[in-house]
């Protein structure tokens, strides 16, 4: 076990940033902005992948492109919790859609904007978020792995970095895109449980790495019940 490993239970959870956006570039250019300020993001591409990310990751703040082809990306806005801090980008300027934004609390760009300028709006809407400081640590939600969780997704070796009752968030090495399957299996040898999943979103975080993030699918109650045992149990 490395310090770094030790440590990471003790440091502040990063506020989580969902991006829905479109573009491929637009959108891993802001991931690697916000993620470079100390934001953990999860990149979305469309309303639909939007949407399962906003139902099992619970972000801190949206960043939504209001174009997302043939939909509206107000429509994610409407979904999330009440209160959920929000803003609303896009190429063109239109009243009527701002003042939609605003009405659902999201503030309204119109790209191109500076990242001196998204980022300030980002601390902004974070820190202002009634009743939550940032850093602060969602054990209800999620909790971070201290040390080394070792797993494996199918028949691929990876490391568990943070669970909560409805998914995880794991790491892989030396994955090729098509390895990972859209549903499989979750084991932990250490505990002797065995859980369903289907991934939700992943990250290539170095040459061969891979961050990904899986939603607990339909299980047994009793693999439930061991499964939230085990969140309950760490620290």
């Amino acid at each position: 076990m490395t310090v770094a490993d030790t440590l990471r239970g003790h440091l502040p959870v990063p506020f989580r940033v969902l991006i829905v956006e479109d573009d491929p570039t637009t959108r891993l250019g802001l991931q690697q902005l916000l993620g470079a300020a100390g934001y953990e993001t999860i990149g979305a591409a469309d309303l639909k992948e939007g949407l399962e990310a906003l139902k099992h990751f619970a972000p801190d703040l949206l960043i939504l492109d209001i174009r997302l082809g043939e939909f509206n990306g107000l429509q994610i806005l409407a979904t999330a919790a009440r209160g959920t801090p929000a803003i609303v980008t896009t190429g063109f300027a239109d009243p009527v859609l701002e003042a939609d934004a605003m009405k659902l609390g999201a503030d309204f760009l119109v790209k191109p904007v500076l990242p001196s300028k998204l980022l300030a709006l980002v601390e902004a809407k974070l820190n202002a978020k009634p009743g939550e400081e940032a850093g602060r640590i969602r054990q209800s939600q999620r909790k971070l792995i201290t040390g080394y969780m070792p797993a494996n997704i199918q028949d691929l070796p990876a490391r568990i970095l943070d669970v909560s009752y409805g998914g995880l968030r794991f790491e892989l090495q030396q994955r090729a895109e098509a390895d990972l399957p859209q549903s499989f299996r979750v084991t932990l040898p250490a505990s002797h449980l065995a859980i369903d999943a289907s991934l939700v979103w992943t990250n290539q975080t170095g040459e061969g790495q891979w961050i990904c993030g899986a939603a607990l699918a339909e299980a047994d109650p009793n693999s439930l019940h061991a499964w939230h045992g085990l969140v309950d149990a760490i620290l």
